[in-house]
């Protein structure tokens, strides 16, 4: 855990930096949290990601736009599961991945209620993890395979503020090999994020 906080205090310090000196390169933070579902693995996740959105939008002749962003992220996943028999001799504990991820977000042109304005978002990217074993509830890990992974993301969330530089999104992560390797047991993860733009 103290490896993780150091890693997490060190983007979040070169994120800040970056934020006052290339501000062109960097337009956001997001940092989140949650837990598996429907997995073998009872996993917490821990998330820090940095944004930069993207210039182009479509579709926005109407009430909504689609437009986008990419996603660089640090994330920590450990293990729930206590000690007990039953739970897979084989596997990882805790497992560090970095990921990159282009993610297509629908937003809405004015707010709702105020400063609130609503949105979607969807992507598929890829990461590395540290290892590719997890260890699960049975007899068996989850085994991924490979640490090679594909990230596949929904989530529907709000912005607001003066600037709308806060947001707040509900959102759910698949990984897995998509068929690349023999053993692809894959994992889901739900998470609330939190997220602050610089622009």
């Amino acid at each position: 855990m103290a490896q993780w906080i150091r890693a997490a205090v060190i983007t979040l310090s070169a994120t800040l930096f970056a934020s006052s000196s290339y501000g062109e390169w960097i337009d956001g933070i997001i940092i989140s949290g949650g837990e598996d579902f429907a997995s073998k693995a009872e996993l917490r996740s821990y998330r820090i990601s940095v944004f930069k959105e993207w210039e182009s939008k479509w579709f926005n002749d109407g009430d909504w736009y689609v437009g986008g962003y990419f996603d660089a992220s640090l994330n920590r996943w450990n293990s729930r599961l206590s000690k007990r028999a039953q739970i897979s001799k084989k596997g990882e504990d805790q497992i560090t991945a970095v990921a990159f991820s282009p993610v297509f977000r629908i937003t809405r042109k004015s707010p709702w209620f105020g400063s609130w304005t609503p949105f979607g978002e969807a992507g598929i990217g890829l990461a590395y993890q540290s290892g590719s074993m997890l260890r699960a509830k049975d007899e068996d890990p989850v085994d991924m395979g490979m640490k090679l992974q594909f990230e596949d993301r929904i989530g529907v969330g709000f912005t607001f503020g003066s600037r709308q530089q806060y947001q707040v999104i509900l959102r759910a992560f698949h990984y897995s090999n998509a068929g690349l390797h023999s053993e692809n047991d894959g994992f889901n993860l739900h998470e609330i994020a939190f997220g602050y733009s610089f622009k």
